[in-house]
């Protein structure tokens, strides 16, 4: 009898020794799955304290649980070696857009560097923004399908919003009510001073991804770029998207000096487009296709051919 109670005393000394330690592992374990789990079993915890709206709770919870969890990680490397990193990691982003595969190795390493991943799904993250949110980043699509919805009253804008409505409305109207890989959204916020959204945009598919780039990024990189070079890739982005060009009024001012927007500048006389943003999609079309078949550089400006 005596031994077999020390057997059991033992295993359970034993038992005992295991389950500390695994605790004592799980408290410190900053970077693995169990942290993780820590973290996201905290943030539900929270919501529930602070009574959130079950919607805005689900959306925040597939945010964490999707989003890139490697970024304490890599700033612990040298920038260059970051870059490299990023680029192995994002690159998808760049062979997606048209507009960003055309440029230097080095401009798209900076490119992803600054770009962050987001994924967006129709059952529980439908809404990417909404008209009249406050934003500065522009989204580009790699997987996935997006709705593009405008509002039906000018009037709801803000007075940036009401000066371009229509050239966006337009703008639409050529590229269409749905995006899918290649196009990108939310570019008005180059030229935007209150960066207020003038459409909303929703999931369609059970999956989007998106990369994220911000305009303060953006400015950087194209500084960087030089003046000509970081005028022509925020000129591209304003008045291309995916393979389709749907305005080729030249931008004179791209820092936007007022809130009405860019200005646009008389065409120049040995500027094949017309001056302003086609008002019928069957215009913008035809454009498009003439635009695709001439062979010009990469980002230069159609008003300064």
């Amino acid at each position: 009898v005596w031994q077999n109670m020390v057997v059991l005393l033992g295993a359970c000394f034993l038992a005992a020794l295991i389950g500390a330690f695994g605790a004592f592992l799980n408290e410190h374990d900053t970077l693995g799955s169990n942290a993780f789990k820590s973290k996201i079993k905290k943030l539900e915890d929270y919501l529930c304290y602070r009574n959130v709206p079950d919607s805005i709770k689900q959306s925040i919870l597939f945010y964490h649980a999707t989003a890139d969890q490697g970024s304490e990680m890599l700033s612990l490397l040298p920038e260059p070696l970051q870059m490299d990193i990023s680029f192995a990691v994002k690159h998808r982003a760049i062979w997606a857009v048209p507009i960003l595969k055309s440029l230097p190795p080095n401009v798209q390493k900076r490119l992803t560097h600054r770009m962050s991943h987001q994924v967006y799904s129709s059952l529980e993250n439908p809404v990417v923004y909404s008209q009249g949110d406050i934003g500065w980043e522009i989204y580009f699509i790699v997987s996935g399908v997006v709705s593009v919805t405008l509002p039906n009253d000018a009037m709801d804008l803000d007075e940036t919003g009401r000066s371009n409505s229509q050239a966006n409305r337009d703008k639409f109207v050529s590229l269409g009510s749905t995006l899918s890989v290649g196009n990108h959204v939310g570019e008005n916020c180059i030229t935007s001073r209150s960066g207020v959204r003038q459409e909303s945009i929703h999931a369609m598919t059970k999956r989007v991804e998106l990369f994220v780039l911000s305009k303060d990024d953006l400015n950087d990189i194209c500084r960087l770029m030089g003046d000509k070079k970081g005028t022509e890739l925020k000129c591209a982005l304003l008045q291309r998207n995916g393979s389709s060009w749907h305005s080729f009024a030249a931008l004179d001012d791209l820092e936007g000096d007022s809130d009405t927007g860019p200005r646009r500048k008389q065409k120049s006389r040995n500027s094949p487009f017309p001056l302003s943003t086609p008002s019928s999609g069957r215009r913008t079309r035809r454009y498009s296709q003439t635009c695709a078949t001439q062979r010009r550089p990469s980002f230069q400006t159609p008003g300064s051919v």
